[in-house]
């Protein structure tokens, strides 16, 4: 019984650093787009403050939530929720909107 525990510890502990970094130490900000332009989105967040996040040409789009299809920035507009991934510098890596059909 010992080492079933024992093993089943070991497999927990090798299994959590995997999963802590599966958004690759992203942060997020969720919320409504409130301005948009080439270089950044700004972003009225669920806690109901204003961000804007600069926006590159590596910048990722992403539509709806199941299956999610690829986007472009011209498909940001303003009342639309987003959810972003930044990288560490806070620019967008990665922005995630819903598909026409449905709203996030």
């Amino acid at each position: 019984m010992r080492k079933l525990f024992g093993s089943l510890f070991l497999v927990g502990v090798l299994l959590v650093p995997g999963v802590a970094l599966a958004h690759g130490g992203h942060h997020h900000v969720m919320g409504t787009v409130t301005a948009v332009d080439a270089t950044h989105v700004e972003v009225k967040t669920t806690g109901g403050k204003a961000r804007s996040v600069p926006i590159h040409s590596d910048t990722k789009f992403f539509k709806g939530s199941k299956g999610m299809v690829a986007g472009a920035a011209s498909d940001l507009k303003v009342g639309t929720r987003v959810m972003i991934d930044l990288e560490k510098d806070g620019s967008a890596h990665e922005i995630r909107l819903p598909s026409a059909k449905h709203k996030m």
